[in-house]
């Protein structure tokens, strides 16, 4: 819903990286696991103290880790995105507060019990301020309302929607977010003391089962109405996915798993997602909507370790490379990502424990 000007390109770009860094370590993991969303990151981060991530010598990413291997602090500079993480005594995920730029903060709080867990999701009063704007742009769209007046100028609610959440919350936040270097700082922002002082609002909760399974999802508008219900049920080698919203209707997800537990596709409505492996590892993932092949990525492998990535998009063309280097920890030490059009180099460092 961008509007059709140059400041977005080198931003979608990143978004575009961003996403499709996240899906090389994700893409076997379970939907909706928001409690274990931080695992794409690296497996084998016991001993580790500290990762930064560098373009060209450019500090894009630095993500910390306590004795135990649990990441505790991280700062993305390229996304202008914070997070911190609070553990129990049983080493287990508590809260975790996240600060974008864009978006402003939200908190995220799980409890424990012997039969579930629940977690909640709350926003700040200027966020669900944010909210009350996005409810008025899906209340227009539903509508058929195409064009609104800013100033003296007629312009797509779709333009009107991206000005109001975008140019005006990212200068709202920027320089505070790009002001934090640390936890001391982030935990001082006037921004987060708002989400801990005032009323915080509920975005959306989910019940997990014993093994962390989700079992039920609510997401609230900033009414705190529920405008959206996702119930997930679990058969032998299949997990289905019910939704009802308010917008768009109710649909339903399937996704299906071989012998070894490994998702081979998942469906929704004319959306098809397939897999194919060998020797336990994800090869090629394909997208289909109404039987017409959208994109692929196919996975290449060295020594057991993924050495490349490419994605292919059918509609415009366009290919991505990813190639993949480790040090004698198996830990990634350079992401090499490469278009037609540009080619980006991030490099890997570690800190350890001594």
């Amino acid at each position: 819903m961008m509007p059709s000007d140059n400041r977005y390109s080198s931003f979608n770009q990143v978004i575009l990286l961003f996403f499709l860094l996240i899906s090389t370590f994700a893409f076997a993991q379970e939907p909706h696991s928001y409690i274990n969303d931080y695992d794409y990151l690296n497996k084998n981060t016991k001993g580790v103290k500290k990762i930064t991530v560098k373009e060209n010598d450019t500090i894009q990413e630095q993500h910390y880790f306590n004795n135990k291997g649990l990441i505790y602090f991280f700062l993305k500079n390229r996304l202008n995105h914070v997070g911190y993480f609070k553990y129990d005594k049983k080493n287990r995920l508590i809260k975790k507060i996240n600060a974008y730029a864009i978006q402003g903060f939200s908190c995220e709080e799980i409890k424990y019990s012997d039969k579930s867990t629940q977690l909640f999701s709350y926003l700040t009063e200027d966020e669900k301020e944010r909210q009350l704007e996005n409810d008025k742009y899906l209340e227009n769209k539903s509508k058929g309302i195409e064009y609104t007046i800013v100033g003296q100028d007629t312009i797509s609610i779709d333009d009107a929607y991206s000005v109001v959440t975008s140019d005006e919350e990212y200068y709202k936040y920027k320089n505070e977010i790009e002001g934090i270097k640390d936890t001391t700082a982030l935990l001082n922002a006037q921004s987060l003391k708002k989400l801990i002082d005032q009323p915080k609002y509920l975005d959306f909760s989910i019940e997990y089962d014993s093994k962390l399974r989700p079992l039920n999802e609510n997401f609230f508008d900033s009414r705190n109405n529920v405008t959206s219900v996702h119930t997930f049920s679990y058969l032998p080698g299949k997990i289905i996915n019910k939704y009802k919203t308010d917008m768009i209707g109710m649909g339903e997800i399937i996704k299906t798993f071989d012998e070894h537990k490994n998702v081979i596709s998942e469906k929704e409505g004319s959306k098809n997602l397939k897999y194919k492996y060998k020797d336990q590892h994800c090869i090629e993932k394909s997208e289909f909507k109404n039987d017409t092949l959208l994109n692929t990525i196919t996975y290449n492998y060295d020594n057991n370790l993924l050495s490349e990535r490419i994605y292919r998009n059918l509609e415009d063309g366009n290919v991505y490379f990813f190639n993949y280097k480790y040090n004698s920890k198996n830990l990634i030490t350079e992401i090499i990502f490469r278009s037609q059009q540009f080619q980006r180099v991030y490099k890997y460092e570690y800190e350890y424990y001594k």
